[in-house]
C-alpha cells in the first residue's frame, strides 16, 4: 500500500470560468427552491492552488472549476480514477487523465453544469507500489445577493471549544424536549421539511469581527410551535454537540425569527461552520450563535448561564450593550 506521505496532496484548480447565478429572484426572508440560486453574479478569480485531502483542510471557491488535477510525487498508472460529486450526484466527466510522466491525473467538468454547492472529489491512485483511496471536499459558493456582496465562508474564524464536530446525518437527531405537549426527536430530514427562509445577517464576535453571508434556515419557532410549548414556556436552552450551551428568550426569537441555519451562501454549512444546524440569532452577540445543536429545551427559565455566561459574559448577549 503506497505511504500516504508518499503522495503531495495539492490540488490545482485550473482555468476559471466567469458564471451567471441561476435567475431565481428571492427576497429576503422567501424560500429559495432547491432548484434556483439568489440572483447575482460569482465573483471570479483566475486560479488556486491549495492542499486538500483532510477534512480540516476543505477548501471554499467562487466559482466552480473546469477541471481539477491531483499532483503526485510517485507516478500513477492506468486504472486511476477520479470522481466527481456535486452535492453528493455525480458529475458528468470527461474520461480521466494521465500526465505522460504519471505525476498528476486530472478530471475535466462539464462547463455546462456549474453550481453553488459541496463538490466532493474521490480518487483511487495505482503506482507500483500499491493502491490508495483519497478524498477531498471544495464549496463553490454565491457571493453576491440582491445587489449586495456577501462575506465568504473563508472569512469566519474557529473559536469553537473542541475544534470543528462531524456528524455523521445518519446518526443525528435533534431532539426538542422541556416544556412542551409533543417531545420530539427529528431527522436532519425531517428539521428541513419545515421550510426554509433566507437572507443576509451579520455575525458579530466579540474578538471584533463580523461576517455577513447569506444565512437559509428552519425558522426556530415553526419547530417549537409543533411540540406544542406548555404554559409557562418563555425560553429556549440550546445544546451543542461537543457540550456548548446557551439561550435565548422565546419572545426574541419569534419576534426576530431567528432560524436554525442549514446553508449559507448557497452551500451546505460545511463542519467547521457548524453543520448540521447553527442558530442564527440576528441582534445578538457571536456566542448566542450555538453551532453544532443538537437539543432544545423549552423551559421556564426567565435567565440561563450558557457556556461563555458562566466566564462573566452578559446573558442578554445584545450587540448595544457590553458582552462583559
Amino acid at each position: 500500500m503506497m505511504n500516504s506521505h508518499s503522495i503531495r496532496r495539492a490540488v490545482s484548480v485550473g482555468r476559471w470560468i466567469s458564471v451567471l447565478a441561476l435567475l431565481t429572484a428571492c427576497g429576503d426572508g422567501q424560500e429559495i427552491p432547491e432548484s434556483g440560486a439568489p440572483r447575482g453574479t460569482f465573483k471570479a478569480v483566475e486560479t488556486s492552488t491549495f492542499l486538500s485531502s483532510v477534512p480540516a483542510d476543505q477548501i471554499v471557491l467562487s466559482v466552480p472549476p473546469e477541471k481539477v488535477t491531483i499532483n503526485f510525487s510517485e507516478p500513477v498508472l492506468a486504472g486511476s480514477e477520479i470522481m466527481v460529486w456535486l452535492d453528493r450526484v455525480p458529475v458528468p466527466a470527461d474520461a480521466t487523465e494521465i500526465a505522460q510522466d504519471g505525476l498528476s491525473m486530472s478530471v475535466v467538468i462539464d462547463p455546462s453544469l456549474p453550481a453553488t454547492g459541496v463538490y466532493d472529489v474521490a480518487y483511487s491512485v495505482v503506482s507500483d507500489a500499491g493502491t490508495e483511496d483519497g478524498q477531498f471536499v471544495f464549496y463553490v459558493e454565491n457571493l453576491s445577493y440582491m445587489g449586495q456582496d456577501l462575506s465568504s465562508l473563508g472569512e469566519f474564524r474557529d473559536n469553537s471549544i473542541k475544534g470543528p464536530i462531524y456528524v455523521d446525518l445518519d446518526q443525528y437527531e435533534l431532539e426538542i424536549t422541556g416544556l412542551v405537549k409533543n417531545p420530539m426527536r427529528l431527522t436532519y430530514q425531517e428539521v428541513l421539511d419545515f421550510g426554509s427562509e433566507s437572507r443576509v445577517m451579520d455575525m458579530n464576535c466579540v474578538e471584533g469581527w463580523t461576517v455577513s453571508p447569506l444565512w437559509t434556515g428552519v425558522p426556530i419557532m415553526e419547530l417549537i410551535r409543533a411540540a406544542e410549548p406548555l404554559d409557562g414556556a418563555v425560553s429556549l436552552i440550546f445544546t451543542a454537540i461537543d457540550g456548548y450551551d446557551d439561550f435565548l428568550p422565546i419572545s426574541f426569537v419569534e419576534e426576530h425569527d431567528t432560524m436554525l441555519a442549514h446553508t449559507l451562501n448557497q452551500v451546505t454549512m460545511p463542519a467547521a461552520r457548524g453543520f448540521p444546524f447553527q442558530v442564527a440569532a440576528e441582534g445578538k452577540w457571536g456566542y448566542k450563535w450555538v453551532k453544532w445543536l443538537t437539543k432544545i429545551e423549552v423551559s421556564s427559565l426567565e435567565t440561563y448561564e450558557g457556556f461563555w455566561e458562566k466566564f462573566g459574559y452578559s446573558t442578554d448577549g445584545d450587540l448595544d450593550k457590553p458582552f462583559l
